[in-house]
């Protein structure tokens, strides 16, 4: 794999390599960096679940941090009250507002803004 061009941003190394190599073993390389580089700039964008209820001075405390996360970052935004489903309702009600970011990041209760922008690294 002689000629390699070095990058310092790693992904275009990768790609460089990768496409060395399947150059060298006979192959076509479909200009493979350029296709890993387009999928490397995709960004995620969070999915946020918000469990709330009208009413609760808690929920609209947390529904104005996630305006101002906003202002900051995108996200994609679920809010769910939990008084339309009643097995919702029985998990949370002890527990709004409660915030779910990506499936794994969990804030409920009193929830602080540091804890709330930490989520988002805002």
């Amino acid at each position: 794999m002689q000629g390699v061009k070095l990058y310092l941003n790693p992904m275009l190394q990768f790609a460089a390599l990768y496409e060395a190599w399947y150059d060298a073993i006979g192959r076509n390389s479909n200009n493979i960096r350029s296709h890993i580089v387009n999928r490397a700039k995709e960004p995620s964008v969070p999915q946020v679940t918000f469990y709330t209820k009208s009413g609760c001075h808690l929920c609209e405390e947390a529904r104005d941090m996630l305006d101002d996360i906003a202002a900051q970052t995108d996200y994609e935004l679920t809010e769910i009250d939990i008084r339309n489903d009643p097995e919702i309702f029985e998990r949370y009600r002890n527990r709004i507002p409660v915030i779910i970011v990506n499936s794994d990041t969990i804030l409920e209760g009193r929830i602080a803004f540091r804890d709330l922008s930490a989520v988002f690294n805002v």
